[in-house]
């Protein structure tokens, strides 16, 4: 067993070092934090940590400047490390067979101590999660299945949900109290869940949506003007709970970051019946995905505007980057924003936004404003506009328009410069 030491000691190394557990980790590495404390742990230069990487594991836990770092790593001849990735975090590192709520989580370090996965073997692909964990607790890894089942070993199944049930019938297994499930997304049947969005390419063209944003400025009464005018609507996150004040329902609904799917997922679905683009981090463990859903990729590592979704969406740490770049994949001529505040983060359109017990991502408002301009520079060059309708706020990215203009003229259709006509919901494919 070896212990990590990881680079960043912000939040993400934060959330890193919960998800392992203060027992598995060494320390921290931080170019600006050199010397001081964090979370308890010592905080050693990023050379420092490369002195001691024969003898530790090596993680990367940041989200921003992660091309520097990872130049610098390589700089100082460390070339073997691990990059966190912070959906393990906000699900399960690993899901012990029907024993635990999502709630209920442990960190690795507990499930090792609790669980005697010391004396545990993995089943399936040798991905990169895998092996970090085998590194990690010291086991093997057996790609291509056991040769003896033993009632006193612990096995973890990297494999999808067919291979898992193909393992338990194969070994008769009724308890599974021995049963491990590993998060697993690198399998052959996701490339062609991706493929589902091609059918949308260009189904809107000419025409024009609105994205919801769910800030304080958003009035119901907005909400209801949309519904009169049959406008086409992107909802994001729990944009449901506006629906007990409003006629107005989203023609689409995104999620994309992996603490509202953990938290939310269910009540979304519940809560509406048109298609929802989730990001597919939700197959960690949800694998009933369902016929009017389409999954997105999540692109972390670098910010730009995506021309082709099935590939993935770039992550603007906002969810309404990924819905600008679905509308523009969609053909949609127009993009206006409404109820975008980009200011009073913590406050939205009514004080329940968030329950007592859920927890909420503080807004990276440097990444969003650039993901922003991003959008608002690609827009210029590929046909279509995007505009802010929103009433207040400080989003100046995006040219204003005032939003009760945008219907004086609701028959006036020709050139694709107002259109009306409400979305004709696809059916997603699985």
């Amino acid at each position: 067993m070896k212990k990590v030491i990881i680079i960043g000691a912000g939040n993400v190394g934060k959330n890193a070092l919960d998800f392992l557990g203060s027992d598995f980790v060494e320390c921290f590495a931080d170019n600006k934090k050199r010397g001081e404390m964090a979370y308890d742990k010592r905080v050693v230069s990023v050379e420092e940590a490369a002195d001691l990487q024969k003898s530790h594991i090596i993680l990367l836990a940041v989200t921003n400047y992660r091309k520097e770092l990872q130049e610098q790593l390589s700089s100082l001849g460390i070339e073997r490390y691990y990059c966190f990735n912070e959906a393990v975090y906000f699900f399960d590192g690993i899901k012990q067979w029907n024993y635990r709520r999502l709630y209920e989580k442990s960190s690795l370090w507990e499930m090792y101590g609790r669980c005697g996965l010391d004396k545990s073997v993995i089943v399936g692909g040798r991905d990169t999660y895998a092996e970090f964990l085998s590194e990690l607790f010291g086991i093997g890894i057996e790609e291509k299945g056991i040769g003896v089942y033993a009632e006193d070993k612990k096995y973890l199944l990297n494999m999808d949900a067919e291979e898992t049930e193909n393992f338990l019938r194969r070994w008769d297994i009724e308890d599974k109290s021995n049963i491990f499930i590993l998060p697993r997304l690198q399998h052959e049947g996701i490339r062609q869940i991706h493929e589902s969005l091609r059918v949308l390419k260009g189904k809107y063209t000419g025409k024009r949506c609105f994205i919801i944003g769910n800030g304080p400025s958003l009035r119901m009464e907005d909400l209801d003007r949309l519904e009169e005018n049959g406008e086409i609507c992107f909802g994001l996150n729990v944009i449901h709970k506006s629906y007990g004040n409003t006629r107005w329902r989203p023609d689409f609904v995104c999620i994309n970051d992996p603490l509202v799917i953990a938290q939310n997922y269910e009540s979304i679905k519940e809560n509406n019946n048109c298609p929802l683009f989730v990001n597919d981090m939700k197959l960690f463990y949800h694998w009933d995905t369902d016929k009017n859903e389409y999954l997105l990729h999540d692109i972390q590592d670098r910010v730009y505007f995506s021309n082709d979704i099935v590939m993935g969406c770039s992550c603007g740490a906002s969810v309404s980057y990924t819905a600008m770049q679905i509308g523009a994949y969609m053909g949609f001529s127009e993009i206006y924003l409404l109820g975008m505040d980009c200011s009073n983060w913590g406050k939205h359109f009514n004080g329940d936004y968030w329950m007592e017990n859920e927890s909420f991502r503080e807004p990276d408002e440097m990444k969003i404003f650039k993901a922003y301009q991003t959008a608002e520079e690609y827009s210029e060059t590929h046909g279509f506009r995007i505009f802010n309708a929103t009433r207040g706020g400080c989003l100046e990215v995006f040219e204003r328009v005032d939003f009760d203009l945008l219907f004086e003229k609701e028959t006036e259709n020709e050139g694709g410069s107002i259109c009306t006509d409400k979305a004709e919901q696809p059916e997603a494919s699985t």
